[in-house]
């Protein structure tokens, strides 16, 4: 059996440090599926992770795939690609609008080529399948 993981490419921000999150215990991770990303505390500051859904470009697609000597592989920032999920995002959690982005994280993370998850039965006697997606909220 095969199973088609592509490597989509996906952002995620740092914001400077965010004062109000000072003697507070954690925030809830915020996950919104209608803009495609999620907010979360990361230490004193903010986090803005961003999935562009389809329109998320692929890397070291197949017949080669990923090169071996690939690890945790990070690419340039996409500002452009992003600057409507940044502002939807902006627009859920307005205290991270006035602060600056200290980090952009562009790297690939596994999918498979729809987006949606593989979730069920894979066809071999007593084998399921739970893979397609590195979303750690699933």
């Amino acid at each position: 059996m095969k199973i088609p993981p592509v490597p989509y490419l996906r952002h995620y921000l740092v914001t400077d440090t965010v004062s109000e999150f000072e003697g507070r215990s954690e925030l809830p991770v915020m996950r919104d599926n209608a803009y495609g990303g999620y907010i979360r505390q990361e230490q004193r500051s903010g986090l803005i992770g961003i999935y562009e859904g389809h329109i998320c470009p692929t890397v070291w697609t197949m017949p080669e795939g990923a090169p071996w000597k690939a690890e945790n592989e990070l690419f340039e920032a996409d500002y452009d690609s992003i600057g409507d999920f940044l502002m939807t995002a902006f627009d859920k959690m307005p205290i991270l609008v006035d602060l600056g982005i200290k980090r952009v994280v562009r790297g690939a993370i596994t999918h498979t080529p729809d987006g949606g998850m593989l979730v069920g039965p894979s066809g071999a006697p007593n084998v399921w399948l739970s893979c397609g997606s590195s979303i750690g909220l699933a």
